[in-house]
């Protein structure tokens, strides 16, 4: 489902960018690699812990520019991202004096729909660019697992999976900055970094605070 709406929401940006196409315009497509986690305090950037670890994904989403003057540019656009954090441990056990190693799993993921409105500057073969992150939450899971080591070798695993879209908040705002550098013809290479100033967990929480992601992109320039 989430795979549909991101190639539905591509050919419709696609196609109303087209239909206000001049030269002093930018069409991208962007996509790569994501790093979540989640901080904290409103304060504290990119706090990762032994309880809190990071996730990793893949993202996608356009953009669209229209030039203001000289080298800058405004722009709007939309990107579906997974964030979230996870937990991975181990523990010790004893049953009948035998030794039990434990590892246990726990993750939470949020698929959220982001709209960035934002501000671009061209400087030579680089850009730099800065915005406001509004996100909307579409899908929400929370996975824990137990996988137990026995001293004979057996193996026991024990996995399940809730989604509780109730607890969270299903809007977010934040802010995005992102740097690039052009590698080939209308080809770009990009880092962003996004951060989300609203509770992921509509109550007090030590552990479901605020969204933070790292990006490594390309953008590709369709005009």
């Amino acid at each position: 489902m989430i795979k549909k709406i991101t190639i539905y929401l591509i050919l419709i940006f696609i196609f109303i960018s087209s239909l206000c196409s001049q030269n002093k315009n930018e069409l991208y497509i962007h996509l790569g690699y994501s790093q979540a986690s989640q901080s904290p305090k409103i304060y504290s950037f990119y706090q990762t812990s032994y309880w809190r670890q990071n996730i990793h994904n893949e993202f996608v989403g356009a953009e669209y520019f229209r030039k203001i003057k000289n080298n800058s540019y405004i722009g709007i656009g939309f990107q579906i991202v997974e964030k979230g954090f996870k937990n991975k441990f181990k523990i010790n056990l004893y049953n009948n004096l035998n030794i039990i190693v434990e590892e246990i799993n726990y993750y939470n993921k949020y698929e959220y729909l982001e709209f960035p409105f934002l501000y671009k500057c061209n400087i030579k073969n680089s850009f730099l660019c800065l915005g406001i992150l509004n996100s909307i939450l579409l899908n929400c899971m929370e996975g824990l697992g137990f996988t137990d080591t026995y001293t004979n070798g057996s193996i026991k695993e024990i996995k399940g999976t809730i989604s509780r879209p109730e607890l969270y908040r299903k809007f977010d705002i934040g802010m995005l900055a992102r740097i690039g550098t052009q590698i080939k013809k209308d080809l770009f290479l990009d880092i962003s970094f996004t951060r989300g100033f609203r509770r992921v967990f509509i109550y007090n929480s030590d552990e479901l605070n605020y969204n933070e992601v790292f990006m490594v992109g390309l953008n590709y320039k369709f005009m």
